[in-house]
């Protein structure tokens, strides 16, 4: 018989696999996201952690035999991820409308070359279906395909045989892909949890170290669209590397997987827009598959820079932005040869020092200034930076340090919330151009 892993929506069994663990399903998940329950009694399960309630090892070793162990994680947070990997709604639903253009196409032409009573029925459901169709019948499928009375009452023309579960039917429209599940996400939409049941494999043998799973799948997977390989983000010096490391793993823990940080400091070479630009068209010259989101500044230099790197025609794997214009910058305080003001200076002199919140950015007593150091006659404004860049930094380090919830840490930082909200908008669209691309729906 073998051992199985089983990808399910609450208590629905969604797709099972033979022996090991596709790396795809892999991308779902983090390691953190692995739970073990034991089965009191009949579909009656609860969390467990032998090493915290069992000491004896005997004991240990008896009762680890009736554990489970699965991957969770709510249907929300699989939204927030697929969407980060480029796997939208509206994605889904133009692979969806191209595979039944495809489709019908083909049962066309097998009916001219002699099969109509073969495929006329499957032609005349599928030429009425559209995608909203297709996920009420995905849902009745999925809900009643165990069910006896169900399955014998079905006849063999019915879209659900047509449904049935196997690679190629329309249930798997795509294949047992990651857009395909988030299809089937979208038809069960009032499921809350995703999980990934590995329970028989681990007691069958078939895994070696449950903690390296998704290490081991991100190492071992070379498939397109790269789902496995992490987005890496570029800044323009080590100050926004540190604050965007920090960040997200403190902010947004759950995502933490899905990014890397290209960190130049060890070059022992300056910083700035010009030379994040630089390092971008070196990538972009050596043709890299990774895909990059280069972070500038909200100044005039990285408005600039960044300019300059969609004017120069980079590939579509290398995406520039720019820290996005925030609430807190539009009445701060800035000093220049015309005193003390309160200004408007988004666009002209934010840098990542200006996400770190109101806390950090007070020194003794009030928000740090921000100077204005240099006029540029191509956009006729002033640039300037923060006056106290490395007590900002102290504090912020220091903050993070004191730990907190990711909740309690996006309210006390709301302008990261913003910026990481942004760099996920950055990464959905450059993942959803690079399926749409690997599928030729856009050129390479």
């Amino acid at each position: 018989m073998g051992s199985y892993a089983s990808l399910m929506l609450d208590d629905i069994d969604i797709l099972d696999n033979k022996s090991f663990i596709p790396d795809l399903w892999t991308s779902l998940f983090q390691k953190e996201d692995i739970q073990t329950y034991i089965e009191i009694e009949d579909d009656v399960v609860v969390l467990f952690d032998p090493h915290e309630h069992i000491n004896d090892d005997d004991d240990k070793d008896e009762i680890e035999q009736f554990l489970l162990y699965k991957f969770c994680i709510s249907t929300e947070l699989a939204w927030k991820r697929l969407n980060v990997m480029g796997i939208t709604p509206e994605i889904i639903e133009n692979c969806f409308d191209d595979w039944r253009t495809a489709r019908i196409k083909e049962l066309n032409e097998s009916i001219e070359d002699g099969d109509g009573d073969r495929y006329a029925y499957e032609l005349e459901q599928l030429t009425s279906l559209n995608f909203a169709g297709w996920k009420a019948e995905t849902k009745e499928y999925l809900t009643t395909r165990y069910t006896y009375e169900e399955i014998k009452e079905k006849p063999h023309d019915s879209i659900y045989r047509l449904m049935e579960d196997h690679f190629g039917s329309w249930l798997w429209f795509d294949g047992h892909t990651l857009l395909n599940i988030g299809a089937i996400l979208l038809s069960l939409s009032d499921s809350k949890t995703l999980f990934l049941d590995f329970s028989a494999l681990e007691h069958g043998g078939y895994l070696e170290e449950r903690s390296e799973i998704v290490q081991n799948a991100k190492h071992c997977a070379f498939i397109e669209p790269r789902h496995l390989e992490p987005i890496i983000i570029m800044g323009e010096g080590s100050s926004d590397l540190i604050v965007l490391k920090k960040s997200l793993v403190a902010l947004f823990p759950e995502m933490a997987r899905y990014f890397e940080f290209f960190d130049h400091g060890p070059l022992n070479i300056d910083g700035g827009a010009s030379y994040l630009v630089k390092f971008l068209k070196a990538f972009g010259g050596a043709k890299i598959q990774s895909r990059v989101i280069a972070v500038f500044d909200n100044d005039i230099a990285g408005h600039q820079a960044r300019n300059q790197i969609l004017d120069i025609g980079m590939p579509s794997t290398i995406r520039p932005i720019c820290l996005p214009d925030i609430d807190l910058a539009n009445n701060y305080p800035t000093v220049g040869p015309e005193g003390l003001h309160q200004s408007n200076i988004n666009g002209y002199a934010v840098g990542i020092e200006l996400f770190l919140g109101r806390s950090c950015l007070t020194v003794d007593g009030d928000l740090t200034r921000v100077r204005w150091t240099g006029f540029d006659r191509s956009t006729g404004g002033y640039s300037g930076s923060v006056e106290a860049k490395a007590q900002v930094m102290k504090n912020f380090n220091s903050r993070m340090s004191d730990g907190g919830t990711p909740e309690e840490l996006k309210a006390e930082f709301p302008e990261l919330v913003e910026l990481w909200n942004a760099i996920f908008k950055a990464a959905s669209e450059v993942n959803a151009y690079s399926i749409l691309r690997f599928r030729g729906v856009i050129a390479r």
